[in-house]
């Protein structure tokens, strides 16, 4: 015989679906599902934002209008757009290492002190 869960969620919460809600307490944001907090980061801190925001969606806990009009009101392209980044590239895309394959052209004294070759 399974029993049911019953998702309690501090009073000051935010939901996001019956489920899923918000809660914030001293500068940092808690993902609840069914009570039970799955993420949390500091408020202030955009780039998990973005990622838990994505993740969410991603996994059918919440749908793109759920994050948009009723708890952060951010546009529909700005959760595509992440939802997208997250799909494609993983997590690494948001907290990886910087994968730019430019280089630096600094002049410096070891390179200027080099005989010029034609």
């Amino acid at each position: 015989m399974s029993q049911l869960l019953l998702p309690l969620f501090p009073s000051d919460s935010h939901l996001l679906t019956p489920s899923l809600a918000v809660y914030e307490h001293e500068e940092y944001d808690y993902n609840l599902h069914c009570g039970m907090p799955i993420y949390s980061h500091y408020k202030n801190d955009m780039t998990k934002f973005r990622y838990v925001t994505s993740s969410l969606v991603l996994q059918g806990l919440c749908k793109n209008s759920d994050i948009i009009v009723d708890a952060f009101h951010v546009s529909n392209s700005s959760v595509c757009k992440w939802k997208k980044k997250l799909e494609e590239g993983g997590e690494t895309v948001f907290f990886g290492i910087d994968n730019r394959h430019g280089h630096s052209y600094k002049l410096l004294s070891d390179v200027l002190d080099l005989p010029y070759r034609a």
